[in-house]
């Protein structure tokens, strides 16, 4: 005696586009995520390495040591200023694309409830 199959499940493909939507904002994010993670570590090494300025700054005495110290607090600005901004040209696009998901999400759950309302109204 053959088995009987089972019924195949219709899967509705609003879901199958939602599933799609979420699986592409969690790679979005963890990128996002790493790119912020750098960026906090450039902040970090910033702060120390500002306040061994600071200390160096404390402690000098010849005005040729805080000339020198001058320039190596402009040269660390400059190189926190820049850093800042390639970690959020880096996340720009990021951030677009989450946005995007976003929207494509509010739209397909705009169909989804439609649907829904136009169901409802037929069984009425």
């Amino acid at each position: 005696m053959a088995e009987e199959e089972p019924e195949p499940v219709e899967i509705d493909p609003n879901v199958l586009e939602l599933e799609e939507i979420a699986a592409a904002t969690l790679l979005i994010e963890g990128e996002r995520a790493a790119i912020v993670a750098e960026y906090e570590a450039v902040g970090t090494a910033f702060s120390s390495e500002l306040a061994a300025l600071k200390a160096a700054e404390a402690t000098a005495a010849a005005p040729a040591a805080v000339c020198e110290l001058g320039a190596k607090f402009s040269a660390l600005q400059m190189k926190s200023c820049v850093a800042r901004d390639f970690h959020l040209e880096r996340l720009e696009p990021l951030d677009k694309a989450l946005v995007l998901q976003a929207e494509k999400k509010a739209a397909v759950e705009a169909k989804i409830e439609a649907a829904r309302l136009a169901a409802e109204a037929e069984e009425e």
